[in-house]
């Protein structure tokens, strides 16, 4: 049984968003068509889990640029691209960038079927992630820095020497923390932590 995603389906040409339309009606997907990239990235609701079908090639901003500015956004919509004009190096350069798939024209319900099945599970923990980040905006500064430390695996005695206070301040601190990211054991908060600072180094 599929999971009903929400689609929105960005293409200039009026037939294809007909089309793709017409196949999520089939599918069982709720969707919203947009015919330029800039109303979408104005108007869709970026930080809400669902999947966009982007075209390529389109006036004004194309499908790379709608994926760039979805990217540093963070946004929760996982992305197929579709073009009647792909080639080996743009899908990995797209695939690179965050594409979830990358399909060419004229769309086939299965692989189609498939791809969303995949971007819909990538939307979900792209929510998550955004979850987790507006969880960690909301940390003090204290709080952050404690957070850094945990995840260096110092225990409650280092941190409290580091800090140059009292092992049951650490305790309070790490006990706030620990609720407003809702974690339960160390492993879950530094699991959260690489997943959104999977760059992040320590000397």
């Amino acid at each position: 049984m599929n999971i009903p995603y929400h689609i929105h389906i960005i293409d200039d040409d009026t037939s294809v968003r007909s089309a793709c339309g017409f196949l999520m009606d089939a599918l069982g997907h709720p969707h919203h068509s947009w015919e330029h990239g800039a109303a979408f990235l104005q108007q869709a609701p970026l930080h809400q889990a669902a999947v966009a079908l982007l075209d390529l090639r389109m006036p004004l901003l194309d499908g790379e640029q709608v994926l760039q500015a979805l990217q540093a956004q963070h946004s929760c919509i996982a992305t197929i691209v579709l073009t009647g004009h792909g080639d080996v190096a743009t899908a990995v350069r797209l695939l690179k960038q965050g594409a979830v798939d990358f399909l060419l024209k004229p769309i086939q319900a299965e692989p189609l079927q498939q791809a969303i099945a995949n971007a819909g599970q990538q939307a979900l923990k792209l929510q998550q992630l955004h979850l987790w980040r507006q969880c960690e905006h909301s940390l003090s500064p204290k709080e952050q820095h404690l957070m850094a430390l945990l995840v260096q695996g110092m225990t409650n005695k280092d941190m409290a020497a580091q800090l140059c206070v009292s092992q049951r301040t650490i305790e309070v601190h790490r006990a706030k923390l620990m609720h407003k990211l809702g974690c339960e054991h160390v492993a879950q908060l530094v699991h959260i932590y690489w997943q959104l600072h999977p760059q992040a180094q320590f000397n």
